[in-house]
């Protein structure tokens, strides 16, 4: 399957991805079950890492090498970086939605699309549409 390679781990076992509940805020840190440095998201149609951040030409030198194409289905994922390890978690939309930003958390956590694990929060929003958003703390 183009997009990740299917020995890559589960960095982050879907099922708390589900359990955590709307508006909540939670550390990115105690979700993993292997160690990473950073974290970012692709979302849907995305397949690239913005050029501006930091970690963008490790990121995509990886996502080249695997041949993930997440503009042409629409799907989303997890990258996380250990030194000069890149995994790619892909997330099934069908459990949750990984969205860029959303109104109603600006206050809470600034959206992002790379930090470092030890900054690195999720916030669900919409309970109708579970979607989670990447951010720091404010």
């Amino acid at each position: 399957m183009a997009g990740c390679k299917p020995k890559d781990p589960e960095v982050i076992d879907p099922k708390d991805l589900q359990a955590i509940e709307s508006g909540q805020v939670v550390p990115v840190d105690g979700l993993l079950r292997i160690p990473a440095e950073a974290i970012c998201v692709l979302t849907s149609y995305r397949h690239r890492i913005d050029e501006a951040e930091a970690l963008s030409h490790q990121v995509n030198a990886y996502l080249d090498a695997i041949e993930y194409f997440g503009f042409s289905d629409g799907a989303q994922a997890f990258v996380f970086v250990n030194g000069d390890k890149v995994i790619v978690q892909r997330v099934r939309a069908a459990s949750v939605h990984i969205i860029p930003h959303h109104e109603g958390v600006l206050r809470t956590i600034k959206p992002v699309q790379c930090t470092t694990v030890a900054r690195a929060v999720l916030m669900k929003v919409d309970p109708f549409v579970p979607s989670l958003i990447l951010g720091e703390a404010r």
